[in-house]
């Protein structure tokens, strides 16, 4: 196990349970956190008494999300998005002690993963197919309540990653490449309800004439003082991608703790604002097309 990337202890695998440098950690779908000692007052007495409770925690009920360190790599040539997953955390609802208001999420456990081996690239490694996800570089915002754009948007604050800016710049030009050439195919998205397999396929031409956008302006006629209205296009740069929406499947190694994530494709993000304040209410999709990869097999 790792916190801030020191080591703080070793996980081994055993007779379907897990344990921590020796000691029981998980089994039987639970986290093994043993017993301690709590004090209750008494209402009547107005005295506190010892209980001796179990701490014990169904992380299958508990746990409401997982985070990870991954380092991204991206072929143009192969348009083939590959994840390493370096370290993997898994996260519960954390409150307030003393009036019980939620205050976030606080990590269980933090433990880095082992080497994944491709012979569990098959049914038996695979836990979770179809998986939709968000990383978004360095954004934060308020999620709206307003269903339809909550429906289109990532609004889940464990999905921030950072990338380096000129890292990213490279990353987006070389999926951009990988369109333009045609190693990526690309479909109609909607973000709503979005099906590959009734997507209708769409051409690279059709992808970057998505990227121009037009808009009426009106300017004054400085002879007649009167407001005129003109067509402008707008085009979105690739500084206006925010973050990148995955289409995974999730195979993992138990005989090393590895996790493999098979990227399938991808939907490019930027900021969603609010049409009266500009205020940033969330992402939506950059040009609302999907990129189909070719992953690994």
């Amino acid at each position: 196990m790792y916190i801030h990337d020191e080591y703080t202890s070793t996980l081994t695998f055993r007779e379907d349970a897990v344990y921590q440098d020796g000691k029981l950690f998980f089994q039987d779908d639970q986290l093994k956190l043993g017993m301690d000692t709590i004090y209750t007052e008494d209402l009547q007495t107005g005295e506190m008494y010892p209980e001796v409770v179990n701490n014990d925690l169904d992380y299958y009920t508990e746990a409401v999300g997982a985070g990870f360190i991954e380092e991204w790599e991206y072929d143009k040539n192969k348009a083939r998005f590959e994840k390493d997953i370096e370290y993997m955390q898994l996260f519960t609802p954390a409150y307030d002690e003393l009036n019980g208001d939620y205050r976030g999420l606080k990590a269980i456990f933090n433990f880095k993963t082992g080497d994944f081996k491709k012979r569990f690239l098959d049914e038996e490694g695979l836990v979770k197919k179809d998986v939709e996800s968000y990383v978004l570089f360095n954004l934060g915002f308020s999620s709206g309540q307003d269903p339809m754009i909550s429906a289109e948007m990532a609004v889940d604050a464990m999905a921030h990653g950072y990338i380096e800016p000129s890292e990213r710049y490279t990353l987006l030009l070389n999926i951009m490449r990988s369109v333009k050439e045609g190693q990526a195919s690309v479909y109609e998205y909607d973000p709503i309800d979005f099906d590959l397999e009734k997507a209708a396929k769409a051409t690279p031409s059709d992808y970057f004439d998505a990227l121009m956008k037009k808009d009426t302006i009106y300017m004054e006629d400085l002879i007649t003082e009167e407001m005129q209205p003109t067509v402008v296009e707008i085009a979105w740069e690739l500084r206006d991608v925010v973050g990148i929406r995955f289409f995974e499947d999730w195979y993992i190694d138990p005989d090393h703790f590895g996790l493999y994530k098979r990227v399938k494709g991808i939907v490019l993000l930027m900021e969603h604002k609010d049409s009266l304040t500009g205020e940033v209410k969330g992402v939506k999709p950059y040009a609302p097309y999907y990129i189909k990869l070719n992953p690994r097999l």
